[in-house]
């Protein structure tokens, strides 16, 4: 019998860490974790939370992103932004408060609505045409790692919700695809961006 539990030992844990908990079981742990973060790491007295701009599990990260009331240690009232992941298998948070408070997410259009939805999964460009992106793409490919993306291009904090993908363009050192923005603004990105 000793062996047989020896054996099935192995499995079971791994059987144990498939297990799971549910994405709103997830969110409410990792918002606690960052409600926590605020007492331990910051030097506010108290704090309210005025508006979440988005808050998503993905990817085993908890993402939380919000404006929160804060009164400082000089009893001044404010509104700081405050952005919280939580890796959610270890528990760490990584999270940070800025006297930069965060915009609202636009609303989404009718159009955005019926499109798959994504986050941009670490930060990304988004450039209206995607001949930006080729310029760029061919001067790297040359050798030219001086060389800057069009100023026109936009960078997507990690987070944002993005509709597509609408279409894809390949191109042989990374291919390019076409997303809709909340608003409707159509970028093109690199693959992998989310």
């Amino acid at each position: 019998m000793k062996k047989i539990i020896a054996l099935l030992a192995p499995f079971l844990l791994m059987w144990g860490s498939l297990i799971h908990a549910t994405p709103a079981q997830d969110k409410k742990d990792g918002f606690q974790k960052c409600k926590q973060w605020l007492v331990d790491e910051t030097s506010y007295k108290a704090f309210v939370e005025a508006e979440r701009i988005h808050e998503y599990v993905d990817g085993g990260e908890y993402n939380l992103r919000a404006n929160v009331v804060v009164r400082t240690v000089f009893d001044e009232v404010v509104t700081v932004g405050f952005n919280c992941e939580v890796y959610l298998e270890s528990g760490r948070v990584a999270a940070y408060t800025d006297t930069k408070v965060f915009e609202s997410e636009p609303q989404e259009s009718t159009e955005v609505q019926k499109m798959e939805q994504h986050r941009i999964s670490h930060g990304a460009s988004g450039c209206p045409s995607v001949k930006h992106w080729k310029t760029f793409a061919e001067a790297v490919d040359s050798g030219d790692y001086n060389t800057d993306l069009s100023p026109s291009c936009k960078w997507l904090e990690k987070g944002t919700k993005v509709f597509g993908p609408i279409q894809r363009v390949p191109y042989p050192s990374n291919d390019f695809v076409q997303i809709k923005l909340s608003d409707g603004t159509r970028l093109w990105v690199e693959d992998g961006a989310f």
